[in-house]
């Protein structure tokens, strides 16, 4: 019979095995892929151009309603006839004609690319249900487009004052766009998130000022 090997089957543990709990990696904590600065931050400018936009596209399609129908007093004719015609005195409304450009964007290279790159922006809430869901496939199928709407936008010519912050959104979509390929959206940090909001605010309105404002 084997001599009594101590620790064997009492407090110590089995021979040649940790304790509990050993040989079990620490479970990490999962990573947030979003913070609330950019959600908010999303929603705001999404909401205020594609807001902007439909009002603009759908503000001159409405028919001008018809002016008010005026309906003479009826008179007792005179005992005595008069040759000539009688008086309308229906007073005629000015012909007020409203400018059908008021509120179109700009017609330059750089409000085009906004107006695309901001429409794009309104598939941002279906994009990131992806990535929530760890659908990294349909996810990046999404940010592909953002990518092309951004890099338009940053060969179009943006100002000087947005000049860098167009290009930290191009840098950022390229970042996702890879980190979506490989499958692995941990190397996008929180800090990524919140430059990039902060970028996407500073060129939204800004757009909005450049495109919409005369």
């Amino acid at each position: 019979m084997p001599a009594y090997q101590p620790g064997y089957g009492g407090y110590g543990g089995y021979g040649g095995y940790g304790g509990y709990g050993q040989g079990v990696p620490p479970q990490q904590p999962p990573k947030s892929n979003k913070t609330p600065i950019i959600v908010v931050v999303i929603v705001v400018v999404v909401a205020v151009i594609v807001g902007t936009l439909i009002w603009a596209l759908t503000r001159n399609n409405n028919p001008t309603p018809p002016p008010p129908s005026y309906t003479p007093a009826v008179t007792q004719p005179a005992t005595t006839t008069s040759s000539e015609p009688p008086t309308d005195t229906a007073t005629t409304p000015p012909d007020v004609t409203i400018p059908t450009d008021f509120m179109s964007p700009a017609d330059t290279p750089f409000c085009d690319a906004f107006v695309s790159f901001s429409v794009a922006l309104g598939d941002w809430d279906s994009y990131q249900s992806a990535v929530d869901a760890h659908d990294y496939s349909t996810a990046d199928g999404y940010m592909v487009t953002f990518l092309q709407t951004a890099k338009a936008m940053q060969a179009a010519g943006p100002s000087s004052d947005i000049k860098d912050s167009v290009d930290s959104i191009v840098n950022y979509y390229t970042r996702v766009h890879n980190a979506l390929q490989k499958g692995d959206m941990s190397v996008i940090t929180d800090s990524d998130d919140t430059a990039y909001a902060l970028a996407l605010l500073g060129v939204s309105f800004s757009g909005l000022s450049q495109c919409f404002g005369d």
